[in-house]
């Protein structure tokens, strides 16, 4: 089965990074046997940046504290370590495939593994209210996702 799983976005500092946080208390909540490990990055980060203020709160929200998170840009060798990446548009896996297209086989948009089909729409410099709306997205999918994974093994 496929238990580690790397989420991607653009810079690291809402989306994925709000992906690894909710992905770990899913898990640890409804598949704490599977053994499912979470990370996130950004294909167009810069390392260091803390997360936005927006995707902490709303994840506070949630009882979630994102405070220690840092931003990572992604790199190879992420890649080879991860079972799937995960990333949050079509976007973003062209992107990805198109720049390492050996990592193809492990690349979906969490759209794809959750079924809805959909792109996670980009919060950064919205209203709270998009946070919110992004993360209880990120919430749905990541959920279905993981009832996917497991099914399957």
């Amino acid at each position: 089965m496929k238990k580690k799983i790397l989420f991607l976005c653009t810079g690291n500092t809402c989306r994925s990074a709000m992906a690894a946080y909710l992905g770990a208390s899913i898990a640890e909540k409804d598949f704490s046997q599977e053994g499912f490990r979470f990370d996130s990055a950004g294909l167009m980060a810069a390392d260091g940046s803390e997360a936005s203020r927006e995707a902490c709160e709303v994840l506070k929200e949630k009882g979630l504290d994102m405070g220690a998170h840092r931003s990572k840009a992604f790199r190879r060798e992420m890649g080879d370590v991860a079972d799937l990446l995960v990333v949050m548009t079509a976007a973003h896996k062209d992107y990805l495939i198109t720049k390492w297209p050996e990592l193809a086989d492990k690349t979906y948009t969490l759209g794809e593994l959750s079924g809805s089909g959909r792109d996670i729409p980009d919060p950064y410099c919205g209203s709270f209210a998009m946070y919110q709306q992004t993360r209880d997205m990120l919430a749905q999918d990541i959920n279905a996702m993981l009832h996917s994974l497991t099914q399957k093994s």
